[in-house]
């Protein structure tokens, strides 16, 4: 076995395989570590099929873009609206509304090339955290639905100021226990540590988002 190219990631095994047709699995059986490899045997999308379905979901979360600030902005407006679970609703709403625009940005200046190497290592860092908030968030408002029925089976209140608390809370942990994973990731890629699989973001040409052959989308 033996990789081509850290830069495009392609491997020969006997044949050649790009990105896309393959993935390595680090295993730990509690004795020994493994690296298996796997072959994918769906469908594969050659580099500029893999683009052009890129640009067509960037337009589609355009216009999910437009309806999710909408609700940020009645959320805004309406006070009422503006209790803890309305704070929380407008905190994912947030994040994944920046998520989507800064992975629209970045398509569009990735497929008409406009896009400099360090602002595009930048970005794929912002793309990074801001889709873990979003994900953090849900599991915050998750968590808070079982808070509120245990709290309504003990007949427990909550003033203004004990909500803006828990929103503190709640913050903490939806933006940064992700901030504390970018870091994560940048440290792992930087440092050299035994049986790890570095992401690679800094490395080639190319940066993460982009050797990922657009499947975040």
């Amino acid at each position: 076995m033996q990789i081509s190219s850290e830069t495009t990631g392609e491997m020969k095994w006997p044949k050649s395989y790009e990105m896309g047709e393959f993935c390595f699995e680090n295993t730990f059986n509690g004795t020994s570590r493994q690296i298996k490899f796997y072959r994918n045997n769906g469908i594969t999308f050659g580099k500029l099929e893999r683009e052009k379905r890129a640009v067509i979901v960037a337009n589609c979360m355009m216009m999910s873009c437009v309806f999710t600030i909408l609700v940020l902005v009645v959320y805004w407006l309406v006070k009422e609206l503006r209790n803890l679970p309305g704070l929380m609703l407008m905190a994912y709403v947030a994040t994944f509304t920046a998520f989507s625009f800064l992975r629209i940005v970045h398509v569009y200046a990735y497929h008409y090339r406009i896009l400099e190497r360090e602002a595009c290592i930048v970005m794929t860092l912002l793309v990074y955290y801001t889709i873990l908030s979003s994900f953090s968030w849900m599991n915050v408002m998750s968590f808070d639905i079982w808070w509120t029925l245990r709290a309504t089976r003990n007949h427990l209140k909550t003033n203004r100021r004990g909500i803006l608390v828990k929103f503190g809370w709640y913050g903490l942990y939806g933006w940064g226990a992700p901030l504390l994973a970018t870091a994560f990731v940048v440290a792992t890629d930087h440092l050299d540590l035994p049986g790890i699989i570095k992401p690679q973001i800094f490395v080639g040409e190319d940066v993460f988002l982009e050797k990922s052959s657009t499947s975040i989308l």
